[in-house]
């Protein structure tokens, strides 16, 4: 009896202690399948990364400028597509805003209309035109800049520079570097400066190849015509460059011209022929071909 109650006691314990293992083992497998459902979820997480801003980049359009004031200007594409865009006092000009140049024009990021330049660049000027172009500063009191912009055209517009021969209401003659006179017509659209009289140098804007008979746009004086009896004329402009053999100033036009002096230049005063000084040239000869210095003064 006492051995049968013994084995029933053994019995009892083994059952108890194998209850207690199944128990923990099934512990240790929720936990193990918790782990394994934790790392299903860690791995199912997406990590986003995120990339650096993009920043505008520089972008570019050449074509021909047909259209120029202040602070706007418009070039039209090989394609014919017109883009325009804003200048500012950031804007670096390399060249000259003269209507019929080719410019390159670069600007930060996507185009839109009016969008400011960061640089506008020449890269090929207007055929047949005088002087060397320039952007800069000028009084205007001699040759005042123009009213207004020649008007947006498809043809390409240039312009000639030389002394008036002959001045009537619907055309003038001018008397070109080339040694040609060119007879130009106007029209109720032609804008015509005052003082355009014989004598005058003038600078013609026109549509078309350069022939006689073509219609011009706009007149400018450049310089005055000689007064009678005499025959030096006189330019006022802002001196760019100047030596013992040349003085250069920037017209009213916006465009340089080189005189030359001799021993017999008169210079009216010290350091009148610094730079950015506003002065006086009276001289002989064309504008335009080398003309010589009689006089330099302060301009009045």
């Amino acid at each position: 009896m006492l051995k049968n109650t013994i084995r029933i006691a053994l019995v009892l314990v083994l059952t108890i202690a194998l209850a207690a293992c199944g128990r923990d083992v099934s512990v240790e497998k929720v936990e193990n399948i918790e782990n394994v459902e934790n790392v299903e979820k860690v791995e199912n997480v997406v990590v986003t990364e995120h990339e650096p801003e993009q920043k505008p980049i520089e972008e570019k359009k050449t074509g021909v400028l047909i259209e120029a004031s202040m602070h706007v200007i418009t070039i039209q594409a090989p394609d014919g597509t017109s883009y325009t865009f804003g200048i500012d006092d950031n804007t670096k000009i390399v060249g000259s805003e003269i209507l019929g140049n080719t410019l390159e024009v670069v600007f930060m990021g996507e185009y839109a209309n009016d969008i400011v330049a960061i640089s506008v660049t020449t890269i090929k000027e207007a055929e047949h035109k005088s002087g060397s172009p320039a952007k800069g500063k000028t009084d205007g009191t001699t040759a005042p800049k123009p009213k207004k912009d020649p008007p947006k055209t498809d043809d390409p517009v240039s312009y000639i520079t030389g002394t008036v021969t002959d001045a009537s209401m619907n055309s003038i003659q001018v008397l070109y570097s080339d040694g040609n006179t060119y007879t130009i017509k106007k029209d109720d659209n032609t804008v015509v400066d005052p003082g355009i009289v014989v004598g005058c140098v003038a600078r013609v804007f026109h549509k078309g190849g350069l022939k006689n008979g073509m219609l011009a746009t706009e007149i400018h004086l450049i310089a005055d015509a000689p007064a009678p009896g005499e025959t030096s004329q006189a330019m006022t402009g802002t001196v760019v460059d100047s030596s013992n053999a040349n003085i250069t100033i920037l017209g009213g036009d916006q465009v340089q011209y080189t005189f030359l002096k001799t021993d017999d230049t008169v210079i009216d005063g010290s350091g009148i022929t610094d730079l950015d000084n506003n002065v006086k040239i009276t001289y002989t000869g064309d504008v335009t071909d080398n003309p010589t210095a009689t006089k330099i003064e302060a301009a009045g």
